[in-house]
């Protein structure tokens, strides 16, 4: 019995031994790989933190200079439980540092926006932080080890064969800044939307972003410009549910962030900020509609998911953030902690895969299926929510952002991208590997089908030219022969139109010696009518001298 347990404890040490190898082998060979992240807000931040966890040489740029990327303006970001876990693997120290820079609260509150009332809570724990995005984001950089370029404005991208610094699969792309320097790297990840642009030209796909109808306006308002309303202190943490909108509030001890989501029901455009709070609690109106806050207003779309996310061209720039889609409003808990998740698939793909290509195409197929969970989540909830702020009944129960494990989520804030990463990513190779299989399988029997159809069709076309040759050879016999027969009928009838032309010839010479006769015979008649005429003459002139003798004697008489 102890052989046997010393057996499987040894038999576990050696395959240990041998997995922290193959990971250290793994290390050496990203620590050749560079990884260019374009952009340095807290989706660009997530993957340069955890690609550099991985042993990956990281550039971090960015337009605008430090202190701009810490305004305070941009409102309230969420990170949970599933994002921290990962964050946890970067630096023992960061998951300390970030409580500390989180609201320092236990509760998020939930209140009827006139009364203030408390109608609902969500607990603010381990499981679930909030944080004004300048705090989170300066805590990520001050653990960023990588190099780090503010106010570098990027111009446009370069990855088609041509443009990289050697051939495929090793070659670079770059990016070109506006100084007109070239930034290569292995891999460029990019956040902005020029390069979502660059991808979707890739390959040839045009994707419309989709209008909510939701504006959100956000500002921030000094501690001391606060109305003395004990809902306004600071280290609270509230959401304040009206009927038909709803205003996020997160108070420190020198500032106040506030959000607020209004919806354009009927479509006729953005009202103005007093309107959309009037009648609300007095001390939050004054506090958001204070004269001192310069406000910023944004109308929310859905921005689609490409079919692929990485460039056709060399498929070594890939969308990360807000560049590759953006989740449907109102899950601002889910939406910044998917983020970090993917930045933990990004970088152990990378590290595992032989080629930036390929591992850009391994962490597309494993993040597929987490996508789909994650956009349906939002989905629902942006649905619900729409729905009851259009009739205007909006409730806190449908607000509420809960991440305790439901029944109809399967453990989604459970999951361990890492753990996931590392497990899955063989049986993905195996199932690309299948598919190429498959792809070649399907191209060598359509080539031989091809061939087949070829040699089918090359004997069809020997088989016509042939019957072709035999038609056309029978048609000039044939020819042949209607010709030799119409020459002989020719013949024939010459031949018998002679002999009929000789007999009418000789019939025409007796004609013409009987016209003779009759012609002999016409004078003969002619010269006798022409004596009987003169014998006539005579004897008529011989008539009239009786006659004349006679009246004379007549005459002679009568006297």
């Amino acid at each position: 019995m102890i052989t046997a347990v010393v057996a499987a404890i040894a038999i576990t040490q050696r395959e240990a031994r041998r997995e922290k190898a193959a990971k250290e082998a793994e290390e050496a060979e990203a620590r050749k790989k560079s990884i260019l992240v374009i952009g340095a807000g807290i989706a660009g931040l997530f993957a340069a933190l955890l690609c550099r966890a991985q042993g990956f040489p990281v550039t971090v740029v960015d337009k605008k200079t430090q202190d701009e990327l810490l305004e305070p303006e941009d409102g309230i970001v969420w990170l949970a439980v599933n994002a921290l876990r990962v964050l946890e693997k970067v630096d023992e120290k960061l998951i300390p540092e970030l409580r500390k820079n989180a609201a320092q609260t236990e509760t998020l509150h939930y209140r009827r926006y006139k009364s203030g009332k408390s109608i609902a809570k969500t607990p603010l724990d381990s499981d679930l932080l909030a944080f004004q995005k300048p705090d989170l984001e300066y805590v990520l950089l001050s653990f960023l080890t990588a190099t780090v370029k503010f106010s570098t404005e990027i111009l446009s991208y370069h990855d088609a064969p041509e443009d990289l610094d050697g051939p495929l699969p090793h070659g670079k792309p770059y990016a070109l800044t506006a100084s007109g320097e070239k930034l290569y790297a292995d891999c460029i990840v990019s956040t902005e939307d020029l390069a979502r642009t660059h991808v979707l030209a890739s390959a040839g796909e045009e994707l419309a972003e989709i209008d909510t109808r939701w504006t959100t306006i956000t500002g921030v308002i000094t501690t001391d410009s606060l109305p003395k309303n004990p809902l306004l202190i600071s280290d609270r943490t509230d959401v304040w549910v009206g009927d038909e909108a709803y205003v996020s509030t997160l108070t420190s001890d020198e500032e106040m962030v506030f959000t607020v989501y209004d919806l354009d029901a009927l479509n006729e455009g953005q009202l103005p900020l007093e309107e959309i709070v009037e009648g609300w609690d007095s001390s939050l109106v004054s506090a958001v509609t204070h004269e001192s806050i310069t406000t910023v207003s944004k109308r929310l779309t859905i921005r689609q998911k490409p079919t692929s996310i990485a460039s056709r061209k060399s498929r070594k720039l890939l969308l990360f953030g807000d560049a590759a889609f953006t989740f449907p409003p109102h899950s601002p808990h889910l939406e910044c902690s998917y983020h970090a998740e993917a930045a933990a698939t990004l970088a152990v793909c990378l590290r595992k895969a032989a080629s930036v290509p390929l591992g850009l195409e391994v962490y597309s197929r494993m993040r597929n299926p987490r996508y789909a969970k994650a956009m349906m989540i939002a989905q629902e909830r942006f649905n619900t929510i729409s729905g009851s702020s259009g009739e205007a009944e909006l409730e806190a129960s449908e607000i509420v952002w809960e991440i305790e494990k439901k029944e109809d989520e399967e453990g989604y804030w459970d999951y361990d991208a890492d753990k996931f990463a590392e497990k899955n990513f063989d049986g993905v190779i195996d199932l690309l590997t299948q598919e190429l299989l498959g792809k070649q399988k399907a191209m060598m029997e359509a080539a031989a089908k091809a061939q087949e159809e070829a040699e089918r069709m090359a004997a069809e076309n020997a088989e016509n030219a042939e019957n072709a040759e035999n038609a056309e050879n029978a048609e000039n016999a044939e020819n042949a022969e209607n010709a030799e027969n119409a020459e002989n009928a020719e013949n024939a009838e010459n031949a018998e139109n002679a002999e009929k032309g000789t007999t009418e010839d000789g019939e025409d010479e007796e004609q013409t010696k009987e016209d003779g006769e009759d012609e002999e015979k016409t004078k003969e008649d002619a010269e006798m009518a022409d004596a009987n005429e003169e014998k006539a003459g005579d004897s008529q002139r011989g008539d009239g001298g009786s006659n004349a003798h006679i009246s004379e004697q007549n005459d002679t008489v009568h006297s």
